[in-house]
């Protein structure tokens, strides 16, 4: 009898220790039930939460500018990407879609549609004559639409592969799509009137293009030719005259300026000769400081050449995108700018741009910079700093605003200067453009170079985001379950 009673009752363990192991298997299942739901609630967030961006430059990553835009929507804008299914999808065209698809996560007004032209050929007529390239994508608004192409979007460098064999290439993405919404959405398109017949410069084909697909409206205008220069003109560019203008067309900027009109001039070389565009600068206090500015401060100037000059770029609603980066601009030759604020009227405000370190100089010289034989400092010489770049708003009579912004620099609008600061530049000027238009939106956003950084996750890296991790999850959650089971079931 006493051995029966002390015989172990093995149905009744086995019973809790059935039980133990359907309790972990619940638990399991419930933890894959949760991993698989919060994958499911995961894809319905916004993609911004939800896809990293990997890439060196944060080209994926939008600016505030951006975010401000699509936020302030009041309309419905649909981005229509263009893909022809027949010609497939390369990395590149990958991206794009990538882009527009994160633009629709920014506001509930934004729309992506894939159109696939092979199946639907007429769409694109709708919108243009002209022939667009696959993958571009075309934003249509409540005012107007604006095609961005493929090659708006992805920009070859042609000027460094014809001299060195090398592909350098940009991507525009998202100050392309930026611009093209601002465009899409503006109720008056800004027109920008270029003087000529002073043997002025036409900015180089790079910066000009820039200026188009911001969406600016150019005129080029001899001034002897009009009465008045037209209440249409949101802005008047002087780029690089080589003669002074007369008395009247002096008398027509002025009214125009009186009216509520803008002013950007870039300088090249401003002296005793030019008394009547002096005359006009004068008015907002500025004049030019006699000679070529040389720095002597090597992080000032460019690769060992200091009349390569690099000024330090100072905050204000022109320069606040490069101003927060850190990002300056080249100038070659540049003559330095006397910014004067007690010499102005009390209804005009003058403030500096660009600045030259306390180290510079400039170098007075007569005739042209050949003659020069020496950059170093003489007695002659007149001691720095300098200002490069200057603004200055005018409060008129009438109640109107005006704005002058005055840059130095033969070159500034060349695409060779450019290139060697990576498009500040030209990013300088298009902000100071936007600022005089009063088209403050469209201050120009950095592109990321493509050649240096990876776009996005590769094949690899795809996998592991995707299937690694979460396996790991589950393998976790299964190796802690058996491990809890054999050590229960051992006791």
């Amino acid at each position: 009898m006493n051995e029966n009673n002390n015989t172990p009752k093995k149905g009744i363990f086995s019973s809790v220790s059935t039980r133990r192991g359907t309790y972990l298997a619940l638990l399991v299942i419930i933890a894959i039930l949760v991993a698989v739901m919060a994958n499911v609630l995961v894809r319905k967030l916004p993609q911004q939460f939800t896809r990293i961006d990997l890439s060196g430059t944060e080209m994926f990553t939008f600016t505030q500018q951006t975010k401000d835009i699509c936020k302030n929507l009041k309309s419905d804008i649909t981005l229509y990407f263009i893909s022809n299914a027949d010609q497939g999808h390369s990395d590149l065209s990958k991206y794009v879609e990538q882009l527009i698809t994160r633009y629709e996560s920014l506001s509930k007004h934004i729309k992506v549609v894939k159109v696939d032209p092979a199946q639907n050929p007429t769409f694109v007529s709708q919108y243009t004559t002209a022939a667009v390239s696959d993958k571009s994508v075309i934003v249509d608004g409540p005012n107007r639409a604006k095609v961005v192409d493929f090659n708006d979007i992805f920009v070859y460098d042609e000027n460094l592969y014809m001299s060195s064999g090398e592909v350098d290439m940009e991507f525009m993405g998202e100050p392309a799509i930026t611009s093209a919404i601002s465009y899409v959405i503006s109720d008056n398109i800004p027109i920008l009137y270029v003087t000529m017949g002073h043997s002025e410069v036409i900015p180089d084909d790079g910066i000009l293009e820039q200026i188009w697909s911001e969406g600016y409206t150019t005129t080029e205008v001899s001034l002897a030719t009009l009465d008045a220069i037209p209440e249409e003109a949101d802005c008047l560019l002087i780029d690089c005259p080589e003669t002074d203008i007369n008395d009247r067309e002096l008398k027509m900027i002025n009214e125009y300026l009186e009216r509520g009109g803008n002013l950007f001039f870039v300088s090249s070389y401003v002296d005793d000769s030019m008394p009547n565009l002096q005359s006009l600068m004068a008015q907002f206090g500025m004049s030019p400081v006699p000679g070529m500015v040389v720095e002597a401060n090597t992080s000032y100037y460019y690769s060992g050449r200091t009349y390569f000059v690099m000024p330090e770029t100072l905050y204000h609603a022109v320069t606040a995108p490069m101003y927060q980066n850190a990002l300056r601009v080249l100038i070659r030759q540049a003559q330095g700018i006397k910014v004067d604020q007690l010499s102005s009227p009390d209804n005009v405000k003058v403030s500096e741009l660009l600045r030259t370190s306390s180290s510079s100089y400039s170098k007075v010289y007569e005739g042209s910079v050949e003659n020069l034989t020496t950059l170093e400092k003489t007695e002659n010489d007149i001691t720095g700093s300098f200002a490069l770049g200057a603004v200055a708003t005018v409060a008129n009579s009438n109640g109107t605003e005006s704005r002058v912004i005055w840059l130095s620099g033969a070159d500034f609008n060349s695409d060779e200067a450019d290139a060697y600061v990576s498009g500040n530049n030209r990013d300088m000027m298009i902000n100071s453009l936007a600022y005089l238009c009063d088209w403050e939106q469209t201050i120009s956003i950095r592109s990321s170079d493509v050649a240096t950084v990876k776009l996005a996750p590769s094949t690899i890296q795809m996998i592991v985001w995707g299937a690694v991790y979460p396996g790991i999850v589950v393998i976790i959650v299964l190796l802690f379950g058996a491990v809890v089971w054999l050590r229960r079931r051992t006791r």
